[in-house]
């Protein structure tokens, strides 16, 4: 499962259009999506949360939990309220609305994201990594293309809209989790 998790992670950043079109074979398997891509996923950035704020910020094992606890919530939060959103603004785009395909959007857009999640808990005091999140805009503008079928000027819009949802969500939860609790 894992192995299968990298293929796709893989192919998604260096190589999207195949990505997108492995990817599209499985669109109408959103069960297998969430139990062998998102949720396995979202359990390795927790567990890298988890390695890093014990040992990598020296914060103790309270700190580390609270950490993960809050990385844990800005993802699935994140993830979910891109989905609301994304499936929202569809019609919009001339897309059939159905939030199953809308997640599953979300998720293999949010890959870089995902990874920066990954990362960042042994780079602490690198913020501005952040910024890759920014080259997930190529990424999302062929899966509006090849996985929900928008082109031309509305397939741009849409990816626009879509990286500002994928990126800002989950990092704005994540800081302010943090700022309210620590």
């Amino acid at each position: 499962m894992l192995k299968k998790i990298i293929n796709i992670m893989f192919l998604l950043l260096f190589n999207p259009a195949k990505g997108w079109d492995k990817v599209g074979k499985d669109k109408y398997k959103h069960d297998e999506f969430l139990n062998n891509y998102l949720f396995p996923l979202f359990g390795v950035v927790s567990l890298t949360t988890f390695i890093g704020g014990l040992w990598i910020d020296s914060g103790g094992l309270q700190y580390a939990l609270k950490l993960t606890i809050f990385v844990i919530t800005a993802l699935f939060a994140g993830f979910y309220i891109s989905a609301i959103l994304v499936n929202e603004m569809l019609p919009k785009y001339g897309a059939i609305k159905d939030m199953n395909i809308a997640q599953q959007f979300v998720g293999y857009s949010s890959v870089v994201v995902y990874l920066l999640f990954i990362v960042m808990p042994f780079l602490g005091g690198i913020k501005w990594l952040w910024l890759l999140s920014l080259a997930s805009f190529y990424l999302i503008y062929l899966g509006s293309r090849q996985f929900l079928d928008i082109y031309g000027v509305k397939g741009y819009r849409f990816s626009t809209i879509t990286l500002l949802a994928i990126t800002i969500v989950p990092i704005m939860i994540n800081y302010l989790l943090k700022l309210v609790v620590i």
